[in-house]
């Protein structure tokens, strides 16, 4: 039993690995994305492509997970608004200044701050050690904050802290809270899980497209 289960946590560890190297990818291949479309447009490309993707799967093997109320539609709304839109705007925006790896670390603080959003929306219990360990967490942001490239550090807020860096807090707020939205979405709402990311990658997406053909320069 014992070769088992290390033969189970190791494939669990590789599986670990692969996803967070896969995530991280995104903001290399994003900042690379960015020389040649605006961020607006790139996000509204991006959710639309693999919103299209994931509706034609459904058609295919789950009709009956488009039959979904107002109350739901409106709720999928919100997380598209909050967790796709405004997230990959503000990522985006500030991808444009900041170094793609300062970009990733700052979305580490995603944990923190969903442990927050959770203490207070859901009254999740949260221990001493919790709390510490948020500190901690927000205190060693810092030290990355300080350090500023060269387009960052000509659009800077107050201080150290850049308008760019402000754009990523925003946009790891979103995210956190989208995240919640769609829990909240899955458990009370009973929407399926590729339903949800569907619906709301289709609704930011066009929130986008709209936002795009403001302020966007359509040079294809």
């Amino acid at each position: 039993m014992g070769v088992i289960y290390k033969s189970i946590f190791g494939a669990c560890m590789w599986l670990v690995l692969l996803n967070y190297f896969l995530w991280s990818s995104v903001f290399p291949i994003g900042k690379f994305a960015l020389s040649v479309s605006p961020p607006i447009f790139l996000t509204a490309v991006r959710m639309l492509f693999a919103a299209a993707i994931l509706l034609v799967y459904l058609g295919v093997k789950n009709r009956k997970s488009f039959k979904l109320s107002w109350r739901q539609i409106g709720a999928l709304a919100l997380f598209g608004f909050l967790g796709v839109y405004l997230t990959n705007v503000l990522e985006f925006w500030s991808l444009t200044s900041l170094p793609a790896a300062k970009v990733c670390f700052l979305y580490s603080l995603s944990p923190f701050l969903a442990a927050l959003l959770s203490y207070f929306h859901f009254n999740e219990k949260m221990t001493v050690r919790k709390w510490l360990g948020m500190a901690l967490g927000f205190l060693a942001m810092f030290p990355v904050l300080i350090q500023q490239s060269g387009p960052e550090s000509l659009k800077s807020a107050f201080g150290f802290i850049s308008w760019p860096d402000l754009a990523m807090f925003g946009a790891v707020f979103a995210s956190v809270y989208g995240w919640i939205l769609l829990r909240i979405s899955l458990k009370e709402h009973k929407v399926s899980t590729l339903m949800a990311n569907a619906s709301g990658m289709l609704l930011g997406g066009l929130m986008a497209l709209a936002h795009s053909s403001l302020v966007d320069s359509w040079i294809p």
